[in-house]
Formats: structure tokens, sequence, C-alpha cells
């Protein structure tokens, strides 16, 4: 009898461990509550190089004339327009096409998935709650949890989706933000920040350190950073978040531990998971 593993998470960990299981002869069923890739191909690693490269757009617009080629009708980039709403839903779209591969190439397989949460309820099995709200018993020999993680928030403050973002939420803006503060300078947040200052928003990076991408090699943080400023970016070194305030319907104000604060229309909180 083929071994019974119940995987829980349908992120990279989860679905490379089904096809490795199921090669191998074990009757293997995920339980995953999105698309299978998890948050790397839905709302991370894809999306955000995809929003990268969408900004890069702006740089060709800027550059054009000096390459000797003219937009007709079209007297610089100030009367450029970026649609961020049809940007955001592209990006996402090219996750989910990517996730739906995925699922296609596990289902080819003896590998069953069953969409939901799912939860240890004895020795040797787990239930799964579906999307519908029923409910199944899977017998398990054997359960991996790789359930990932989520967006790290602070006790100050609340995403809302609206002014107060985290990186999942972005995608989602109508407009590109007038004055867009990232909280946390790794690799997400100097990717967002890079994307928004391309696509003509004013943008304040608050970092704790006095570099930023502190986990990479300093001597290319540095160049980055350099790039960043030469950009227009303003750089917040040695800055720690400590509040965060909605004023009315356009101003959120980030407080600095030390007393200063910064002001702005958007703010996205990029501070680990």
């Amino acid at each position: 009898m083929s071994q019974r593993i119940v995987i829980l998470g349908g992120g990279p960990a989860g679905y490379e461990a089904a096809l490795v299981a199921e090669e191998l002869g074990a009757a293997v069923t995920i339980v995953a509550d999105e698309g299978l890739g998890g948050s790397s191909v839905l709302w991370d690693c894809v999306p955000s190089k995809a929003l990268i490269v969408a900004s890069e757009a702006m740089d060709w617009v800027r550059t054009a004339d000096e390459l000797g080629v003219h937009i007709e009708g079209l007297d610089g980039v100030d009367r450029t327009v970026v649609d961020f709403r049809k940007v955001g839903n592209g990006v996402l779209e090219l996750g989910a096409n990517q996730s739906r591969d995925i699922e296609r190439r596990v289902l080819a397989g003896r590998v069953d998935l069953v969409r939901g949460r799912g939860r240890i309820s004895g020795p040797h099995e787990v239930t799964a709650t579906r999307d519908d709200g029923t409910e199944v018993v899977l017998p398990a020999d054997y359960v991996l949890i790789a359930t990932g993680s989520s967006a790290r928030v602070l006790p100050f403050f609340e995403p809302d989706g609206v002014r107060v973002l985290v990186s999942q939420q972005a995608y989602g803006l109508p407009e590109v933000p007038e004055h867009l503060i990232v909280v946390g300078s790794g690799a997400t947040g100097a990717e967002f920040a890079h994307a928004f200052r391309r696509f003509g928003a004013e943008v304040t990076l608050v970092s704790s350190r006095d570099l930023i991408l502190p986990t990479q090699d300093p001597d290319a943080a540095a160049v980055i950073e350099n790039v960043f400023e030469r950009r227009g970016m303003r750089i917040l070194r040695n800055s720690r978040a400590v509040s965060c305030e909605r004023r009315g319907d356009g101003e959120v104000v980030v407080g600095l531990k030390g007393g200063g604060e910064v002001v702005g229309s958007h703010v996205l909180f990029t501070v680990g998971q």
C-alpha cells in the first residue's frame, strides 16, 4: 500500500515535495487555500519583478528622444499617464498564470488538491475545510506542514489597503501615490521603492540601518543606494518607524524614533514576514 502524505500549503516547499513524493510512489494530497506557488508566485517574487519591468517603460519614454526616437504627439514625460490599476492587474495576472501552470503540472500525476484550509485532527488524519465550507477527512501516514508566512504587522500600524499598506496590497492601488513612504529597506522595500519612483511617485525610504539591503553585499548595496538617490529618492538612514497615523483623507504620518516624522500620501510597510 502506498504511503499517504498530506501536505498543508501549496507554495514552493509544498508542491515540490508533492512532486517528489508522487514520483517515489506515495499517494499525495495538497491542502492549499490559494493558488499553487504560494505567495512567492502570486504576490511576491513574480509580481514584484514584473512591476519593476513595467516601471522601466517610464525610463524608455524619458530617454527615447536622446536615442533619436520621437513619440508623435507626446511632448515630454510630463504627459505620460500611468494606468496603475491596469499595471497592477497585469502583473498579478502573470503570477496567476504561473500558478495555473504549476497546478497543471502537479495534477498531471497522482496528486490530489483540496482547496481550503487543513488542520491535524488526529494521530493519522487531517481535516480540511474546503472553500465552500464543507469538510473532508484525509488519512495520513505523514503530514508535511509547509504553510509559509505572511507579512509582518507591527503593533503600531494596521494595514487598511488604502493608504497604509503591506506589499500584497500595493498592487491594488488605483493610481500611483503622490508620495510613498516605504518603511523597510530590505529586498522587498527596495524593489517597491525603485518601481514607484520610476512610475513618478515621490518616494521616501525609511531604513533602520546605515545602508539599505543589509543582507546583501555592502559594495553592491552602496551602488544601488547611490542610484536611488540620483533618481530623486529620499533615504532616511538609521531611522526606525515607531508610529503611523492617518490625518484626514490625504495624509499619512510616520513617526520616527527620536521625535522626527515623515508625511506622505501613502505608506508601505516591508518589515519582514
